[in-house]
């Protein structure tokens, strides 16, 4: 999977079980934002087509820049995610 691009608003899964990063989307595409305890299902090549994911816990990370003020940080959106039956 790609890595967003630096000095981009974007959302990640981070699945807690496999301690890895599941899916990344940038924060302008998102209409909804889930809350702890929500299911969320993302497609698969697989086929049943979908994966579900239980929300754990939602963290907002901003940096700050040091450049000019008209330059806004940059903020990543981590939201926790474990598997769902």
């Amino acid at each position: 999977m790609a890595e967003p691009e630096q000095k981009k608003n974007y959302l990640e899964l981070f699945d807690v079980s496999s301690k890895s990063v599941v899916g990344t989307a940038p924060l302008d595409q998102i209409k909804h934002m889930p809350r702890a305890g929500e299911r969320i299902f993302l497609p698969v090549d697989r086929p049943d087509g979908w994966t579900a994911y239980k929300i754990v816990d939602i963290e907002y990370f901003l940096s700050t820049n040091e450049g000019p003020i008209d330059e806004p940080g940059t903020l990543r959106v981590t939201v926790y995610v474990e598997r769902s039956k």
